[in-house]
């Protein structure tokens, strides 16, 4: 592997593909978007790869394919452009430049969902070198079938965006020193991104890190109980180790009894993607040691209610087993707030569910809920149900350290317009936050001067090759 020219080609194609301006590269995008839908077979084909079945294929393909989406695009365009005026009708620009190469390394364990983040990185004019695993299929398919006959369109070369099949460690290692590299997008765990991140420091490289999730659910006594069974049930999708998806539910005592039915009664359609392939939502746990000792230090303060042993393939108790029954343990919130358990401080990656019942007065279950919230250290996203104008103010006013408040809908959803990626704390380090990467593998830019008018302001936005701040297209 020639690392030089492989960087050197990706800075060429890079200026190039800037010059375009995002009216053209939006078009380009858009492009690629329309045909990763049409071709979407080969996308649930990819993720297959990935280890899901089908039905994880569609929904978290979905997930992907949103991320392609034009009107999606086209309102991340308008954000790499503002306007400010003044009053006499001229004013200011602010705009967002591409930092040029960006290294996107994706977890081996799902590269395709989140190599989708190549939309909105190149968006913003940037090249990007990608790490792939080695067992990968969908994020090349997305790299090499449709971002690149969509860049040749264009006229722009498919040096734009290599693929290096690598180890992460390797990858980094050849590639971040190289001048022409500017920025790192890194997903991974806390351990590895702490690691990256201060390695990227001392070279001078921007570092956006994707880390660890352990989310929250709250129920509110009036919350809509079958849609949130429904959002709590992807608690077990690909057997808990999706960042997204919700790792702990914490219930008003009002509706913590039929809550608790309803989920538990969702555990037995629960199977193996090994057994079921269209159907299947558990995979195996590569580290079944971790869930064990979560499980001990639960029991001691909670109640098993399903689950808690290894199993088969085929759903058979097995103490040497790959898979992991779905595993739901109820406890007081006394029992929790301020304990660090195994299973509110480390990542869950394995199907172990705490579902928390919070007693008292309203205001005393709020308090307590916030609480243990706050005490979490991670910060990727928390969702609430109810149906109270006054309840969902107070739980967004006094929980700011999360990327994605999401209010009567799906914890694992893929955002209208939001980032489906981006937290603070151990989610994405002290620079974390909801992770527009447009926005974050781009610097911000003010253009102004005394009383520039509005035509000559459209002139130096036209000389940009950036849209008008009044539209995208």
């Amino acid at each position: 592997m020639d690392t030089n020219a492989i960087v050197r080609d990706a800075a060429g194609a890079q200026r190039a593909w800037e010059n375009l301006g995002i009216a053209g590269r939006l078009r380009v995008l858009q492009q690629a978007g329309e045909a990763l839908a049409n071709q979407r077979e080969a996308l649930y084909a990819g993720l297959a790869a990935d280890g899901l079945s089908r039905i994880l294929a569609e929904y978290y393909g979905g997930w992907i394919m949103h991320q392609g989406e034009a009107r999606l695009l086209e309102q991340q365009a308008r954000w790499l452009v503002r306007r400010v005026d003044d009053s006499g009708g001229g004013g200011e620009l602010l705009v967002r430049r591409a930092d040029g190469l960006v290294l996107l390394v994706v977890p081996a364990n799902s590269p395709t969902i989140n190599g989708s983040a190549l939309f909105s990185i190149l968006l913003a004019g940037n090249g990007v070198i990608v790490r792939a695993p080695g067992n990968d299929r969908g994020l090349r398919f997305i790299v090499e079938q449709i971002l690149h006959p969509a860049l040749a369109s264009a006229g722009i070369s498919p040096a734009l965006v290599p693929v290096i099949t690598s180890k992460s460690r390797a990858f980094l290692g050849r590639f971040a020193p190289h001048p022409e590299v500017r920025t790192i997008v890194f997903f991974g765990n806390a351990e590895s991104g702490r690691a990256v991140a201060a390695a990227g420091m001392m070279r001078g490289k921007k570092v956006i890190v994707e880390l660890e999730g352990g989310d929250h659910m709250i129920v509110w006594k009036d919350g809509d109980l079958d849609r949130a069974v429904a959002s709590a049930r992807h608690a077990f999708d690909f057997s808990t180790q999706p960042c997204i998806v919700p790792k702990h539910i914490h219930v008003h005592h009002a509706v913590f009894d039929d809550l608790i039915d309803r989920f538990l009664a969702t555990l037995p359609k629960l199977r193996t993607i090994e057994a079921d392939g269209g159907g299947g939502l558990l995979g195996r746990v590569m580290r079944p040691a971790g869930y064990l000792a979560a499980l001990a230090e639960a029991q001691e303060l909670g109640q098993l209610l399903a689950g808690g042993f290894r199993m088969t393939a085929a759903g058979e108790p097995d103490d040497s087993g790959n898979y992991i029954a779905p595993t739901v343990v109820a406890f007081e919130a006394d029992a929790c707030i301020g304990k660090r358990l195994r299973c509110f401080e480390e990542e869950i990656s394995f199907p172990l569910i705490p579902v928390v019942r919070f007693s008292g007065s309203d205001d005393a279950v709020a308090e307590a809920m916030v609480a243990l919230i706050r005490e979490s250290p991670f910060g990727l996203r928390t969702s609430l149900w109810t149906s109270s104008a006054a309840v969902m103010a107070r739980f967004v006013a006094d929980i700011p350290d999360v990327g994605l408040f999401i209010i009567n809908d799906d914890h694992a959803q893929a955002p209208a317009f939001a980032s489906p990626w981006g937290g603070p704390k151990r989610s994405g380090g002290p620079y974390g936050e909801s992770n527009l990467f447009g926005e974050r593998t781009s610097h911000l830019q003010a253009i102004g001067g005394n009383r520039l008018t509005g035509d000559q302001l459209a002139a130096i936005t036209s000389a940009l090759g950036c849209l008008p701040p009044e539209t995208a297209s």
